[in-house]
Formats: structure tokens, C-alpha cells, sequence
């Protein structure tokens, strides 16, 4: 509480009697406090802060720009409550939240300064078959950009499964396979992002290995003349 006293000069002599007037200062716009991120995915995330008292709106931008915003920036919002969801961010960035309060009898706050990082997709790799053979197969695919290992599975069901084999390397060689099969390779990626782990969904590729590639051990008692020898995809009898 203040009190403000007011008289009347009249003279060097001659004083009114004092007027008091009391009245109560407002309390301070406090700079908002308690930010919170939550739920952070590739392009969208939860923010919240504290409520403080005498507020009665509060302003918010999220950009890539530490700096304070102008107030002529379009992006400012204006709202009544703590709890957002924000949309339409870009990946693999760190996220700048400005917020600050708005107060009774238009009074306003300095701009609280937090942030957020927006992690890259793990994203399932491009699988290609470099080699095929009848009894092995080379496959690859472009490394990804935040994987730190792979996940790999072969089996002769469509079917995705729980677990695969660590590998560390964008390729991999299968051997001990049978001729004119049909196999499903199955690839995942292991992701770490500014330590946010995630796993990608698997990718799959379907082949069928060749057929046997040479003639061996032919009976000599049977009168027989086979040519090409090696074959690959026509043999002559």
C-alpha cells in the first residue's frame, strides 16, 4: 500500500490541510517459468509453463530464431491458457519457445527463452539385391542418415518379425541357401538422434535364388551331351 499526500500552496505562510490518497501497486508481470516439452516427435510436440497470478493472457512463438521476437511478428499467438500442441516444425532442428505474460492494466513481462530438439525420422531402409546367386545373395541399401546399427531376418514368410541380427553394415551377404527358393529379407534400422532412440519399421525384400549352376557327376553309361557348362538360364540335353 502507498499513500500519496496533497496540499495547497498559497503563500510562504499559508498551507491547505492535507489530502491522503491510498492505493495499491499491482503486482509484478513475472516472466513465465516451468516450460515443459512433451511428446516431441519429427514435426509437432506438447509445451505447457506455470500459471502465475495477475495474468490474464499469455503470448507464445516457436521458431529456429534464439532471439527475441518483435511484436510486429506475425507468428506471435495469443492465448488464455498454458497447454499447446504445436504443429508444421521441421526435423532434425532445435525448436526456440519465446513466451511471455500479459498482465492487468496492459502491463506485460520480458520474453522467457526455452527449447526443444526435433529428432530425424528413422526412417526404413532401401533395400536392393546387388548379387543373386543359388546358394547366396548380396543385398544393400543407402546408408540412413541417424542409424547407428541395423536389424536383419531371412526367412520364406511374409510375416514382420520381433527380433532380427545386429549388423553394422548397409549390406549384407546370406549364404547356405537353397536353389530356386523364394526368401524374404527383412531390414531394420536401430536410430539415435541428440539421444532420442527410436527403431524404423522393417523393410522387406522378396527374391527367389537361381538354379543350380553347373552339371556335375553325370553317369558315363548313359549316352548324353549337355552344353552350356556352366548354365545360367538355358541347358541343352
Amino acid at each position: 500500500v502507498h499513500y500519496m499526500r496533497v496540499r495547497s500552496y498559497c503563500g510562504v505562510t499559508s498551507f491547505s490541510q492535507w489530502d491522503t490518497i491510498a492505493f495499491t501497486t499491482l503486482p509484478p508481470c513475472s516472466v513465465p517459468k516451468g516450460f515443459l516439452a512433451s511428446n516431441v516427435d519429427s514435426n509437432s510436440a506438447n509445451i505447457q509453463w506455470d500459471t502465475a497470478t495477475n495474468v490474464t493472457a499469455w503470448q507464445y512463438i516457436v521458431d529456429t530464431n534464439r532471439s527475441a521476437p518483435l511484436l510486429s511478428n506475425s507468428g506471435i499467438k495469443t492465448v488464455t491458457n498454458r497447454y499447446h500442441k504445436v504443429t508444421g516444425l521441421k526435423e532434425g532442428r532445435w525448436q526456440y519457445v519465446h513466451v511471455r505474460a500479459k498482465c492487468v492494466m496492459n502491463d506485460s513481462s520480458a520474453w522467457s527463452l526455452d527449447s526443444f530438439y526435433t529428432p530425424v525420422p528413422c526412417r526404413k531402409p532401401q533395400l536392393s539385391m546387388s548379387n543373386l546367386y543359388s546358394t547366396n545373395a548380396v543385398a544393400g541399401w543407402p546408408a540412413v542418415n541417424t542409424a547407428y546399427e541395423y536389424e536383419y531376418f531371412l526367412g520364406t514368410s511374409t510375416t514382420p518379425p520381433s527380433l532380427g541380427t545386429p549388423i553394422k553394415f548397409p549390406y549384407l551377404q546370406v549364404t547356405a541357401l537353397q536353389p530356386k527358393t523364394s526368401y524374404d529379407l527383412f531390414v531394420r534400422c536401430k536410430c539415435r538422434d541428440n539421444n532420442v532412440y527410436s527403431t524404423s519399421d522393417w523393410a522387406i525384400l522378396e527374391f527367389v535364388t537361381n538354379p543350380p549352376l553347373g552339371v556335375a557327376n553325370v553317369n558315363n553309361a548313359v549316352s548324353m551331351n549337355l552344353y552350356p557348362n556352366p548354365a545360367k538360364e538355358m541347358l541343352n540335353v
